[in-house]
Parts: C-alpha cells; structure tokens; sequence
C-alpha cells in the first residue's frame, strides 16, 4: 500500500520545511474533495471541522522514514492529527486518498482563500 501525503503549508514547493520532502516522489498539485478552513497562526493549518472552501496543495508518495519525520515535524498525534482524507488531482481530476495534517482547535487568522501562498508567507 502506498502512501501519500497531501500537504498545503511549509511543506510545498517553496516552503521552509520542503527539504523533508524534497526526496519523496512529487505527483502533482491537487484539492481538497470536502471542504475545510485554512488558518494561519505562526504556521497554516487544517480546520477539519469548519467547511470554508476546497483546500490546494501538493501531493507526495513517501516512504515511511519521510512519513515519520513529518509526523515529528507536526507533533502528530498531540499537535496536529494525521487523517486520511479525499483529494482530488489537479492533472486529470480522479480522486485518490492522501494523509493530511489536520489541527484541533481555531485561532490566528482565516486565509481568505484555500491556498497558502509561501512566497508571501515566510517565517
């Protein structure tokens, strides 16, 4: 079973924490199928409670060493709670199942729309 990893933060392309997943195998950019709230606090995170808007992001296949340093990154599970969830990919609309880091409370600022950008946001 493979395992893929959606993520929507410092993790894409661009970010400052992409260097953990630099190595994963990159297949391409992708939604969120349900709709969620984007927040920026220091970081950006998933409120999975909160239906905003479809979420864009990245989608990697990972190895488990990968899998279980972005667990360490993201505190999971006592941080932010790792989920599978819906996405669809941006290449040819199929949906497929992807790990995304979901946090379990609001605060910071609601993004606008469902898109961190990294080249505005830099920490």
């Amino acid at each position: 079973m493979e395992t893929v990893v959606f993520v929507y933060g410092t993790l894409k392309q661009g970010g400052e924490n992409h260097a953990l997943i630099h190595d994963a195998e990159y297949l391409g950019t992708a939604r969120t199928k349900a709709p969620y709230a984007l927040y920026l606090g220091r970081y950006p995170y998933l409120i999975k409670e909160e239906q905003r808007y479809h979420v864009n992001g990245e989608v990697y296949r990972v190895t488990p060493p990968i899998l279980s340093q972005l667990d360490d990154l993201e505190g999971h599970p006592h941080v932010y709670c790792r989920e599978q969830a819906a996405v669809i990919m941006a290449s040819d609309c199929t949906e497929r199942q992807a790990w995304i880091y979901f946090y379990p409370q609001k605060h910071g600022e609601l993004l606008p729309i469902g898109e961190f950008d990294v080249t505005i946001h830099k920490n």
